[in-house]
């Protein structure tokens, strides 16, 4: 008897196994830029200076984080719009072993009313 010519289930299978272990990480590095692709150019400001921020506590010693309180930093002028003016606010928790920070970038832009964008950085003390 002669062999027909073709894929059998188990190959087609393992072929889109691996096809699909491919893709995943490619379309997860694809789409992790999509927020800030859709942001308008004060808002990614916004969200970089808080990317900054964020960067900036993790990369933090435990020990340098500064007491429970709310800090408001003086307020940074765009790059973009020198009408605008960014509100840095931090507001920590710090208990004996864990600090508990919270973010917050306030701003109004002409015709568009305030704005904020916010993000929490959690640090342990035990590493």
């Amino acid at each position: 008897m002669k062999r027909k010519k073709g894929f059998t289930l188990a190959e087609i299978l393992i072929a889109l196994a691996i096809i699909t272990a491919i893709l995943i990480p490619v379309l997860a590095i694809l789409t992790s830029g999509s927020k800030e692709a859709s942001l308008d150019p004060i808002s990614y400001e916004a969200y970089q200076l808080l990317k900054d921020w964020e960067e900036q506590y993790t990369g933090m010693d435990y020990a340098n984080i500064p007491a429970t309180g709310a800090y408001t930093d003086p307020d940074k002028e765009s790059t973009i719009d020198h009408n605008v003016k960014f509100k840095l606010q931090r507001d920590i928790v710090n208990t004996d072993n864990c600090a508990n920070i919270s973010l917050t970038i306030n701003w109004t832009e002409q015709n568009k009313g305030n704005k904020t964008v916010a993000t929490k950085v959690i640090r342990s003390n035990y590493q």
